[in-house]
C-alpha cells in the first residue's frame, strides 16, 4: 500500500520571483467596501520618474486610520562605490488625496514623511554602497 502525502504552504521569497496578482475584495470582509475599476481616475500614473511604486497599504495604531508607503525613483537606486551619492527624500512630496466614503471628490489630504537608506556590504574591492530609491509613508 502507498499512500501519498501532499502539503499544501504558502510560497516564500525563495520560491519565487513570481508574476503579480491581484484578488478582488471578498465582500464578505466588508460589504460596503468595493473595488475601484481600472478605468478610475485614482489609477492615471503621471509620466514621471516618480510614479508610485511598491504601494502599500496597512493597519494602522489607531481604530480609524492606516498607513500609506510607497516608492518613488525606485529605477534612480544606485549600487556602487563608498562614495555614492544618495538621492535626496525631500525632492518628491509625500501626500495621500482621499474622500469620505461615496464621494466622487478627494478634498481631504494627509501629509507624511520620506527617506532614503544606504546599506554598505563587502564587493570583491570594498565595500560597495546600496541607496534606495525614496520610500514614502503616510
Amino acid at each position: 500500500v502507498t499512500t501519498t502525502i501532499v502539503v499544501h504552504s504558502f510560497p516564500t521569497t525563495l520560491d519565487g520571483p513570481f508574476n503579480p496578482e491581484t484578488s478582488p475584495l471578498d465582500p464578505n470582509l466588508n460589504p460596503v467596501a468595493f473595488d475601484l475599476p481600472e478605468s478610475d481616475p485614482s489609477f492615471v500614473q503621471p509620466n514621471s520618474e516618480f510614479r508610485p511604486e511598491q504601494i502599500s497599504v496597512s493597519l494602522s495604531y489607531s481604530f480609524d486610520s492606516i498607513w500609506i508607503s510607497w516608492v518613488t525613483a525606485a529605477g534612480e537606486f544606485q549600487i556602487g562605490e563608498e562614495d555614492s551619492e544618495p538621492l535626496d527624500p525631500n525632492s518628491a512630496q509625500s501626500i495621500v488625496q482621499y474622500g469620505e466614503f461615496n464621494a466622487r471628490t478627494r478634498n481631504k489630504h494627509a501629509t507624511g514623511y520620506s527617506l532614503v537608506y544606504n546599506q554598505q556590504y563587502p564587493g570583491e574591492n570594498g565595500l560597495k554602497n546600496y541607496t534606495s530609491g525614496i520610500i514614502h509613508h503616510v
